[in-house]
């Protein structure tokens, strides 16, 4: 029955964002698929295989799921959709990101959160395809000018003003000033990325919290300001024995921005720096593809 495949998805998610991932995979294996296409288990499965930073099996399980779905079909196409762009973010995937945010931009009737969030990636995904990270060829892209990103940004930025619940704000919160900080406006990026962490900490979102103090301490350290950089890095500290999962870019980030504080002792710098090569090796060990690496 669909209304309780969608309760055990519910209750797979919160075990899953608690840590409980023991309890997470139980309920996982009670749950039947719907249908040959996407449904809850999919959807509840690639959300495991996101926190837990298995890229290729999420992006396996959502393609296959998703081809043998079609938008009259189920309900779940949109959102099957919407997640992959997720996984397509964390592995830099920027010519497909940006070809799918496309493509759900023609959904009708979504909600502001959604749209949010897809402006936002596709900004990202636009700006980064311009800064030369990786090749753009595969998909066809806007000319590069400078401003290319910023209306979709504009758009991003109007749908997370009209939200009001705060906690549903996180998210696009996260996206939109990590956009602005790729797209140069710090002043910008500071300004929201403060507010997701006032969010943050009010609602307990503890992965969201860390990913943001984070951004914060990067754009500190790049503005050769130590002091703020040294109280993001510790407000990151706060989460980071108390959310599980945390994301791994985050922490290569973290663990790298530690260890070049030089009020930090030497051999712990070291020591840092090691966990940071060690992070990253492991990360760039997932993306099982060389033009993403």
């Amino acid at each position: 029955h669909k209304s309780l495949q969608n309760a055990y998805e519910n209750l797979a998610s919160a075990l899953l964002y608690s840590g409980r991932l023991d309890e997470n995979l139980a309920i996982l294996d009670e749950m039947k698929h719907g249908s040959e296409g996407y449904d809850s288990r999919s959807s509840a499965l690639a959300k495991r295989h996101l926190q837990l930073g298995e890229y290729h099996r999420a992006v396996d399980l959502l393609e296959t799921r998703l081809m043998k779905s079609k938008p009259e079909e189920t309900e779940f196409w949109y959102g099957g959709y919407y997640m992959l762009c997720f996984v397509l973010l964390q592995i830099h995937d920027y010519p497909r990101l940006t070809e799918l945010c496309r493509l759900l931009l023609k959904a009708q009737g979504q909600s502001a959160n959604y749209y949010a969030d897809v402006y936002a990636m596709l900004s990202i995904a636009k700006r980064r395809l311009i800064q030369g990270q990786i090749s753009g060829n595969a998909i066809q892209t806007d000319p590069p000018t400078h401003s290319t990103g910023f209306n979709e940004l504009s758009q991003a930025e109007y749908y997370l003003s009209q939200m009001c619940n705060d906690p549903g704000r996180i998210q696009p919160l996260v996206l939109v000033a990590y956009a602005h900080y790729i797209s140069g406006d710090l002043n910008r990026a500071i300004e929201l990325g403060e507010e997701a962490l006032g969010i943050a900490v009010r609602n307990g979102a503890r992965r969201q919290h860390f990913t943001e103090a984070v951004l914060l301490a990067e754009i500190s350290f790049r503005n050769h300001d130590m002091d703020s950089t040294r109280f993001f890095l510790t407000e990151a500290e706060g989460s980071l024995g108390h959310a599980p999962n945390i994301n791994q870019q985050d922490l290569i980030l973290f663990y790298y921005l530690k260890s070049v504080d030089k009020n930090v002792p030497e051999a712990e710098r070291s020591e840092l720096l090691a966990l940071s090569r060690q992070t990253l090796d492991a990360e760039y060990n997932q993306l099982r593809r060389d033009d993403l690496r």
